[in-house]
């Protein structure tokens, strides 16, 4: 089997208790720092994956056109993305395709415009 660019960028491998998973990149919700670890959370009913990284080594690693940092200890799949509510500090409430709620803080709101041309 030959292994084309376009099959790699569709997984991500991930380094978990001494053994390699290459996990589809459309199946992860959201990624949120955990002390030294990164939380990847997975598929509908958001079963976590504990990985010893940091969050921005998986900004770096993620395609910015489908994943976006919207809080400090959080970058989300901008397509499983179901809504997004203003709240009266700044910040944005963040409803993922799944039910989950997560928060868009008045530091990233930059990254707004971003998810919005995603959906344009």
């Amino acid at each position: 089997m030959e292994i084309s660019p376009r099959n790699i960028l569709d997984k991500i491998s991930l380094k978990i208790d001494g053994r390699i998973l290459f996990v589809p990149i459309e199946t992860i919700y959201w990624l949120e720092s955990s002390g030294n670890y990164v939380e990847v959370v997975v598929g509908q009913d958001g079963d976590k994956l504990l990985v010893r990284d940091t969050l921005s080594s998986f900004e770096g690693r993620l395609d910015g056109h489908f994943f976006v940092r919207i809080h400090r200890s959080i970058i989300v799949n901008v397509a499983r993305i179901r809504e997004m509510r203003p709240h009266h500090t700044g910040e944005y409430q963040v409803t993922l395709d799944n039910g989950r709620q997560l928060t868009l803080s008045r530091g990233y709101r930059f990254n707004l415009k971003r998810l919005m041309q995603a959906y344009a």
